[in-house]
């Protein structure tokens, strides 16, 4: 019988982090779902130097479980099936009114928990508890999926905990998803799994703030490439925490920094690629890669070259990513804190407020982000039509966009940002727009117009006449 695990990393470089592992019986008679075991497992081949910074919880301690509603699997195919029939709670399918699967208690023993396919929509599976899928279904599946989130959801005892699948040729690809501040353990096969596509790669998506523990492995990804792992936690996979394998073409650079990986037993370590890929282990210095427990190097120099005498908290050479030819070149000498902060409400847009249909206007904004992390940016036009995330940009620095709008009427323009680990602000206050006029081109009229600009005290005189 395994045993629940449970290390919170803690002290000067890290904040309270809890990994849970699930009771091995989850009762269904009395709907007593909460009880997880806190069994401290500190190997001390593995941790012994890290004491300090590990605190062994023996309390057992409680999830609850009462929050979520019973249901059954639920199946979308298209976005005209996010309704409520289908178990939809809010939404509206926008990016600022994403349709929402929220609250839901599934058990995966006759089918796969949540299957989305085919769809466009934004959409968000949030706080579900997805478990008992066992060695033939898994927790949630997405198939030519865009624009999904799956976050603060526990997936547990599947066979893989997420499984990115292909379907068939022209929509088989599942792009710019978001995986984040999920649970997901003790799945028999992958934690999370990116299958292999008969073309066409799994790309530009985000994985982030997990925590990955106790799966057969971590996370699995073939023909998938430009996609993020970023500030999870890695633990205790069976095999690889992550393995990357290249097939025609797919499963190149790809980032993965700011992982804490303790204790993966793959067979070469505790990561691996196939295939000789390009991917990319560390972030740019003085930021850093990963934290490897098996890590053996010292810290008694700092720099982009680790030449000049002193430490840094990065270690002074690379760790070798086994069966590739890529390295973590800024290995972090302590575990870190996967969390992150979201980017800061964007300023109020600034730009003309009375205008004409068919003419561009420029609109400009800025926010900061907590963590110093680079933004991109969304904005709303107030007539149905979005930017897309425009970017990346630093923190504080002033950006403009401009839009066309078509008809008259009556706009609120607006801004939200995201940074680059998918973390998104708040919508802006909006700044209220008028388009009252159809455009004409009148050469007697852009003459003056141009004069105005040009002689701006002109305006104030004729201001007091008009």
């Amino acid at each position: 019988m395994r045993k629940g695990i449970v290390i919170v990393v803690i002290g000067l470089f890290i904040g309270v982090n809890i990994i849970p592992g699930m009771s091995e019986s989850i009762k269904d008679e009395n709907k007593n779902y909460g009880e997880f075991l806190s069994n401290t497992v500190i190997q001390s081949n593995i941790l012994s130097c890290y004491r300090n910074n590990i605190v062994a919880i023996s309390d057992e301690f409680s999830f609850d479980y009462m929050s979520y509603t019973d249901h059954e699997p639920i199946y979308i195919d298209g976005n005209e099936n996010f309704n409520v029939e289908n178990s939809v709670t809010t939404g509206n399918g926008t990016v600022e009114y994403p349709y929402f699967i929220e609250g839901w208690e599934i058990k995966c023993d006759i089918q796969d928990g949540i299957v989305i396919r085919n769809t466009s929509v934004y959409f968000i599976i949030k706080n579900c508890f997805i478990y008992n899928g066992g060695m033939k279904n898994d927790g949630i599946v997405f198939y030519n999926v865009t624009n999904g989130t799956i976050e603060y959801n526990i997936i547990t005892r599947n066979r893989n905990g997420v499984m990115f699948r292909a379907q068939y040729p022209g929509k088989e690809n599942s792009n710019d998803n978001i995986i984040s501040n999920n649970s997901i353990t003790y799945n028999t096969e992958d934690g999370i799994h990116f299958e292999h596509t008969g073309w066409g790669w799994h790309s530009m998506n985000s994985i982030f703030s997990n925590d990955i523990v106790s799966n057969t492995r971590g996370i699995y990804m073939i023909m998938s490439a430009k996609n993020q792992v970023l500030y999870n936690n890695i633990f205790s996979n069976d095999g690889y925490g992550i393995q990357l394998d290249m097939c025609m073409g797919g499963g190149e650079q790809n980032i993965i920094h700011h992982n804490n990986f303790f204790d993966n037993k793959g067979e070469e370590g505790q990561v691996c690629e196939w295939g000789d890929p390009l991917n990319y282990w560390n972030n740019s210095y003085p930021y850093g890669g990963n934290f490897w427990s098996d890590y053996n190097g010292k810290d008694s120099y700092h720099g982009s070259n680790q030449d000049i005498q002193g430490s840094d908290g990065i270690g002074d050479l690379p760790y070798d990513v086994p069966e590739g030819k890529n390295q973590d070149k800024y290995p972090l000498m302590e575990p870190g804190n996967i969390s992150n902060n979201p980017p800061n409400k964007p300023s109020k847009p600034v730009g003309q407020i009375n205008g004409m249909i068919r003419q561009e206007y420029s609109y400009t904004t800025n926010t900061t982000d907590p963590d110093g992390n680079q933004v991109y940016y969304n904005w709303s036009w107030g007539d149905n039509a979005y930017s897309g995330w425009i970017g990346p940009y630093d923190s504080g620095e002033k950006i403009n966009e401009s839009h066309i709008w078509a008809m008259k009427g009556n706009y609120e323009i607006k801004v939200k940002a995201r940074d680059i680990y998918g973390y998104e602000s708040e919508w802006s206050d909006p700044l209220a727009i008028r388009m009252p006029k159809i455009y004409t081109y009148n050469p007697i009229i852009q003459l003056l117009l141009k004069m105005l600009e040009r002689f701006p005290f002109f305006e104030k005189i004729l201001n007091q006449y008009l």
